[in-house]
């Protein structure tokens, strides 16, 4: 499974599996660097030929001749026994004659770093070989396989150009904006220079936006001081506005009256007198009615209202004088008041009782919180370490530790991450594991199922695979090759 191709790449694509079937075996893919010759030729591996022994080769300058040749044999037989003393010819011709091969298709990719003896060998195979084989080699210069058959790639037209942004930019500017215009013409086709597009070039010339923010920022810090200049000319007006208004409030909280304080005070010694004096006799009761009714009537001479004024305050001053001064006095219950008491006392028990209960109450609470999060804390740490497991595709150490005679099922190539991912997830795969390498100086995302002893387990394991997979037309590669692409985005 490729991502999206451009019309013109896959009118190529047929165009080069037309000349396979016309006869032609050996086809060199020419065009300068950034025009994509490597994903058309996995594109070409993956689509086209699914009955084929294929095998992808990446070469590079630190390759040698007898390391390819056995790669490119082992993609094609069935644990060969390559003689390192003979050529790749030699080799084929004999591995065929043990063990017939069914028809294989090769991808070598960097023709400039293959020896001339390894070119003939080529050709001689093309020529010669006993069983049907397909041979297509990426070069940057016509002409470096004499006997090749060379097929240019073209430069992307201005209408293929947008189509190819648009599958990886979700806002692009409009047609008519010059600077983009401006952008597709110098990138003259380029994929890798089209690719490079950052919208942050078109939004960092545009300073309306900014300028808008700074107005209104300009407007908040001048309404801003307009308020402060106006607290300051009215400074001592709201200062003695907020202070009437804290000592008015203060004074009705906390200052009492004279007259309350004076009922207050005979009330409670009346009260206490009643309690303490016996039944009253007779006598008393008449003393006592005589008296209120002396005091109830009315009173013929009068004196002057400034003598009544003083004698009242004379008389407040002393009762809080002898309120403040008179020690605490000792009530004494009669015993008819005795039967309440043990009420009181079980009433006191009972707030007693629950004013201490109250923090075994909390204390309860707490350890039960406390367990509860120390119970909590280990499902969270699990489900974090059962996500990062989930989310670890890319265990690059452990692939660089394998051995290079392994083998692996290449299943996927794409230029984003998460979409490899999503595809890992979306099949629910096992043993697969991503990794990155670097493809015409951009990064690449490669899905491969690993590692396999042999090629007989990667082929059984790779009929197991669900179909959507298969229908990606998937491909063995060597442990020796991944390690190769792994180490080029380190370099």
């Amino acid at each position: 499974m490729q991502s999206q191709i451009l019309p013109s790449r896959a009118a190529l694509v047929d165009r080069i599996a037309m000349q396979f079937e016309y006869g032609q075996n050996l086809i060199a893919l020419v065009g300068p660097s950034g025009l994509g010759k490597s994903y058309l030729a996995e594109t070409l591996i993956t689509e086209k030929y699914p009955e084929f022994n294929k095998a992808y080769i990446q070469v590079t300058a630190q390759m040698k001749d007898a390391e390819l040749m056995t790669q490119l044999l082992q993609n094609s037989f069935r644990a060969p026994l390559v003689d390192q003393t003979q050529t790749l010819s030699e080799n084929f011709f004999q591995l065929y004659q043990e063990q017939p091969c069914g028809p294989c298709f090769w991808v070598l990719d960097g023709a400039r770093h293959l020896s001339d003896e390894f070119i003939e060998q080529l050709r001689i195979l093309s020529a010669k070989s006993p069983v049907e084989l397909f041979i297509l080699v990426t070069a940057q210069a016509p002409r470096m396989l004499p006997s090749a058959l060379d097929i240019h790639l073209e430069r992307l037209s201005l209408s293929e150009s947008k189509q190819l942004m648009a599958m990886f930019f979700k806002d692009l500017p409009m047609d008519e904006d010059p600077i983009f215009q401006a952008f597709l013409q110098e990138s003259h086709g380029n994929p890798a220079v089209l690719l490079d597009w950052q919208a942050s070039q078109q939004s960092n010339l545009r300073t309306s936006k900014p300028k808008k923010s700074y107005r209104w920022h300009l407007v908040g810090l001048t309404v801003l001081l307009a308020l402060l200049l106006v607290a300051m000319m009215y400074q001592k007006q709201i200062q003695f506005y907020f202070s009437e208004q804290t000592a008015s409030s203060e004074s009705l909280e906390t200052v009492l009256s004279t007259e309350q304080v004076l009922a207050e005070n005979i009330d409670g010694q009346q009260v206490l007198e009643d309690q303490n004096q016996p039944a009253s006799s007779p006598e008393t009761l008449f003393k006592t009615d005589k008296v209120s009714n002396e005091h109830n009537a009315p009173v013929s001479n009068k004196q002057s209202e400034s003598e009544n004024v003083g004698q009242r305050d004379e008389n407040a001053v002393s009762a809080i004088l002898t309120a403040l001064e008179s020690p605490t006095q000792v009530v004494t219950f009669k015993p008819e008041e005795s039967k309440e008491k043990p009420l009181e006392t079980n009433t006191s028990q009972q707030v007693t009782t629950t004013s201490l209960s109250a923090p075994k109450v909390k204390t309860e609470n707490a350890a039960d919180l406390t367990e509860l999060s120390i119970q909590a804390e280990p499902d969270n740490k699990a489900k974090q370490q059962a996500q990062s497991q989930d989310l670890d595709l890319s265990p690059t150490e452990w692939l660089l530790t394998q051995n290079d005679s392994v083998w692996a099922i290449q299943l996927l190539a794409v230029k984003d991450k998460a979409i490899a991912n999503s595809f890992v997830l979306a099949n629910e795969l096992t043993d697969v594991y991503v990794y990155e390498t670097i493809r015409n100086d951009i990064p690449w995302w490669v899905v491969i199922q690993a590692p396999f002893a042999n090629i007989d387990a990667a082929r059984s394991a790779r009929q197991k695979l669900p179909a959507n997979v298969l229908a990606g037309q998937p491909f063995f590669k060597k442990f020796e090759r991944i390690k190769q692409e792994i180490q080029l985005v380190t370099r």
